[in-house]
């Protein structure tokens, strides 16, 4: 059995990973790769990881109260903010996502509207690696939903996985991938511990917030007190 964090207090391994299933299925092939993740990050580098389907959790749609922005948490209470203080605790991000209608699941794009990510830049520092499995090659633009994410919150991308397979098959089952699959595992968990530089994504990084962001926020101050909090709490200027 596969170790899985869910308390934050539990934390303790040399590093801390975080990896959001975001399909409805949680056997379907993207739940195979990021197991087979999950299992190369505890077996090779002793990595302690938290692992979550989303599918588990009755999430409520983002209502654009923007309660999250003046308290720095949503006002629903259906365990998502839980979900958020792991990740917030922990040094990767791995995030999954089938292929619907050439984009992210409506369960990924729930957890991406609920997750008050770029406003706060709460992948600050961390790197991450980005899933998109499918049929077709419309996982190319699920995973530029998700590289936006980890890049316009402060984040990196290590690695990103496009998984194409026929429907209900094993996406592990060719040796390639497979092989594909272990080297995204160890580039995230090398950049953890021996960060790269990646100047196009902190090049984007730094306009989305000088030019877009932070002007806007500042000149809305009250309605983004915790915004700026959390800005603080970063060391963000």
């Amino acid at each position: 059995m596969l170790m899985l964090c869910v308390d934050i207090p539990t934390w303790g391994g040399c590093m801390r990973i975080t990896i959001v299933n975001g399909s409805p299925r949680r056997r379907g092939a993207t739940a195979k790769v990021l197991h087979a993740m999950q299992e190369r990050a505890i077996v090779r580098w002793d990595a302690e990881v938290a692992y979550f389907d989303l599918g588990d959790y009755e999430m409520r749609y983002c209502d654009g109260c923007t309660s999250c922005y003046r308290t720095g948490r949503c006002h629903k209470d259906d365990g998502l903010e839980e979900v958020l203080d792991v990740l917030a605790a922990s040094e990767g991000l791995v995030l999954g996502t089938p292929t619907y209608a050439s984009n992210v699941s409506g369960v990924m794009k729930t957890f991406i509207d609920r997750g008050h990510f770029i406003m706060e830049r709460a992948l600050q520092g961390r790197h991450a690696v980005t899933v998109a499995t499918g049929g077709n090659r419309g996982a190319g633009r699920a995973l530029g939903v998700l590289r936006q994410l980890v890049v316009y919150s402060g984040g990196r991308v290590s690695d990103s996985i496009s998984a194409i397979q026929h429907f209900n098959t094993d996406p592990l089952a060719d040796s390639h991938r497979r092989h594909r699959v272990e080297r995204a595992t160890d580039r995230l968990c090398s950049d953890i511990l021996s960060p790269r530089h990646h100047p196009l994504q902190t090049m984007e990084s730094s306009l989305v917030f000088n030019v877009g962001i932070k002007p806007h926020v500042l000149a809305e101050a009250e309605g983004y007190s915790a915004v700026i909090a959390s800005w603080k709490r970063r060391g963000i200027d």
